[in-house]
């Protein structure tokens, strides 16, 4: 299951919001939005571990969610490119390693000519990357939103 964030507003919070949507374009939410996936891409690649190719750092992307915007909501979602990185979740999530007890199962393969049968994989503990990439910006992003969306509106108000 992917990591999710949930605002919880006051009554006079979401009154604000709902003001604010009058003077701010959904392009301008988004904006918000995907600056914000932004900074947790960046600290998601900070945390994830080094491998040999480099392809989980560069398959963290963040993009703006471009069917919330034909609902009239800014949104934008920060994950994996499983072209890139689709061993992604099993890095963050670990893996509990099997055995393989049919024949047909197991995994055989070559190097320099010489055959080799695996019957079994080897448990692999799980390296977070994105959930305390979320949690460590957690306290950032209201502020964050905050003051973008501040500037937008007294810019708009001439101030």
């Amino acid at each position: 299951m992917a990591p999710k964030i949930t605002l919880e507003l006051d009554k006079e919070t979401a009154k604000a919001l709902k003001e604010m949507r009058a003077l701010l374009s959904v392009g301008e939410l988004g904006h918000s939005a995907g600056m914000v996936a932004d900074l947790i891409a960046a600290r998601a690649r900070e945390l994830a571990p080094e491998g040999p190719t480099g392809n989980l750092k560069r398959g963290i992307v963040a993009r703006v969610d471009k069917t919330a915007r034909t609902l009239g909501i800014g949104a934008a979602t920060v994950g994996a490119n499983y072209k890139i990185a689709p061993h992604a979740h099993l890095v963050e999530y670990g893996t509990s390693g099997r055995r393989f007890p049919k024949k047909k199962d197991k995994l055989v393969f070559y190097i320099d000519g010489e055959k080799f049968v695996l019957d079994s994989v080897a448990p692999m503990p799980a390296h977070p990357f994105m959930r305390p990439a979320i949690e460590q910006l957690t306290p950032e992003i209201g502020p964050l939103i905050d003051a973008d969306l501040q500037n937008r509106i007294d810019s708009k108000m001439g101030k």
